[in-house]
């Protein structure tokens, strides 16, 4: 039997494989034949190779030799045998191969003079399919070769939904290097896997490498980039040389706009630079950790916003400094704020404008161990509901009451 087989990466999990058996009653009837690939796509077109595949090796153990005199006999043509002692070969054949031989001395001697001619032919039955031998094999191409990536005038990238690209490669005379320079390309990645991986689409006048899968013409696949004089690495070589990563390219940018992850590994000069040419978005599901241990330097042209939707701690060793041009304000819509200095003194300087304190209930203001003292330059005025106490500058207390003014020295 015959067993053809192949991969079709548009329907990756399609079973292709086909098996025809026609063995005859022979020690060889239990062998197989399998082929991979089987050059084809399609589960029809396979089962119509693979029958194919079994004629051509079952044809010629049907077929059977001869020779005679008849000089009518010639490839291609059928005729039927009539009388022949074997009751089962007396049947229709088709001439698959004649060979004639035929010798004519009559120009070389006056005296014996004599002609012959005969025949051997190789016969094929009718009844049986006839399938000539495959002889010759498909051409193959061995190792990759190098190509243009191509596409329409004004684009960039040029690909379809697998992400392939069209190219032109270096021996090709006519073609126009635009999107009709080749079938669709399938390209090699480090990773792919199911809605994840890693992409990043050959542009249009990069150099690739195309190798072909099985050695098959007509399945070339992108194996690799290689820079040229007309496409140079991202930063400058040899000087560069401790550097890599990735420098993409802004479609319809300059040379010099990008999204860049680049790791320096000079000695004393390690560095690890990202840079996003427009937008950053980050995302992090879990936790996050950052530690640095030297110094961290954070600029911001425009705004800044944040939100903590549960708790914020900080803890600062030393000095914590802020500097703010504009207004600062803090509002605590629910709970209560706390400020505790364990040691040293807490000191609050308004050196323009006023300072206002407003609450809706009470107030207090105790010094466990030492002395409230308020000063003012011009007065001091206490004022409960109509009552009122005037400390002025000048000396002079002023104490008024509505109704009366106790004064109880003694009394606690």
């Amino acid at each position: 039997q015959w067993v053809l087989d192949d991969f079709d990466f548009t329907k990756p999990r399609s079973l292709l494989a086909n098996t025809v058996a026609n063995p005859r009653e022979t020690g060889h009837a239990t062998y197989e034949h399998y082929e991979w690939p089987g050059d084809y796509f399609d589960k029809s077109e396979g089962e119509m190779l693979t029958r194919i595949r079994m004629e051509a090796q079952r044809s010629p153990g049907s077929r059977v030799l001869g020779g005679g005199n008849i000089r009518t006999l010639m490839t291609g043509y059928t005729f039927t045998l009539m009388n022949h002692p074997t009751a089962e070969l007396n049947q229709e054949y088709l001439l698959a191969q004649t060979t004639l031989f035929v010798q004519d001395n009559a120009q070389h001697s006056g005296q014996d003079q004599y002609f012959t001619f005969s025949t051997s032919f190789e016969l094929h039955p009718t009844r049986e399919v006839y399938r000539p031998q495959r002889t010759i094999s498909k051409p193959h191409t061995k190792g990759p070769q190098s190509a243009i990536v191509t596409g329409p005038s004004g684009q960039e990238i040029w690909t379809d939904q697998y992400g392939r690209v069209k190219v032109q490669f270096g021996w090709d005379r006519y073609g126009k290097m635009d999107e009709n320079s080749s079938c669709w390309i399938r390209v090699s990645y480090p990773w792919a896997g199911k809605g994840f991986g890693m992409i990043q689409i050959p542009r249009i006048g990069q150099e690739v490498l195309v190798d072909f899968k099985n050695g098959d013409p007509d399945l070339p696949i992108i194996v690799g980039r290689t820079y040229n004089q007309d496409t140079m690495p991202p930063w400058g070589l040899p000087g560069m040389a401790s550097q890599s990563g990735i420098f993409s390219h802004s479609l319809y940018g300059g040379p010099t706009n990008g999204n860049m992850l680049r790791f320096d590994d000079k000695t004393g000069a390690e560095e690890v630079k990202f840079h996003a040419e427009k937008d950053l978005n980050t995302t992090v599901k879990n936790n996050e950790t950052h530690t640095v241990n030297a110094d961290r330097t954070k600029t911001i042209i425009h705004n800044e916003t944040s939100t903590v939707k549960i708790d914020r701690t900080e803890f600062v060793d030393g000095k914590h400094t802020e500097t703010i041009k504009g207004n600062r304000g803090i509002t605590v819509t629910e709970g209560d704020q706390f400020l505790t200095v364990k040691t040293g003194k807490r000191e609050v300087k308004v050196e323009t404008g006023t300072c206002t304190e407003t609450v809706k209930q009470d107030i207090s203001v105790t010094s466990i161990s030492g002395e409230i003292t308020l000063t003012a330059a011009k007065k001091i005025t206490f004022v409960v509901g109509s009552s009122k106490i005037v400390m002025n500058a000048d000396g002079t207390i002023k104490i008024l009451g509505p109704s009366r003014v106790d004064i109880n020295p003694g009394e606690k």
